[in-house]
């Protein structure tokens, strides 16, 4: 199931539009999340690794994520 999507932001006033970084899936277990790049690169991450990858590409006010709710 998707659960979710890390957005690029845009620099400000560039009239870029933000960009898909990584599309993000639980498992159904939900102890783990799978991670899908663009460039095809996959990994998969324990709950706490990616609520610590969250809180980074927050903290760098460069991403976002933006989570589906279905």
């Amino acid at each position: 199931m998707r659960w979710g999507d890390v957005i690029a932001l845009p620099e400000p006033g560039t009239g870029a539009e933000p960009r898909l970084e990584a599309r993000v899936l639980m498992y159904p277990d939900k102890s783990r999340f799978f991670v899908s790049y663009p460039s095809g690169k996959e990994e998969i991450l324990s709950a706490q690794q990616f609520v610590a990858l969250v809180l980074e590409l927050k903290r760098s006010h460069r991403f976002t994520f933006d989570r589906k709710r279905s």
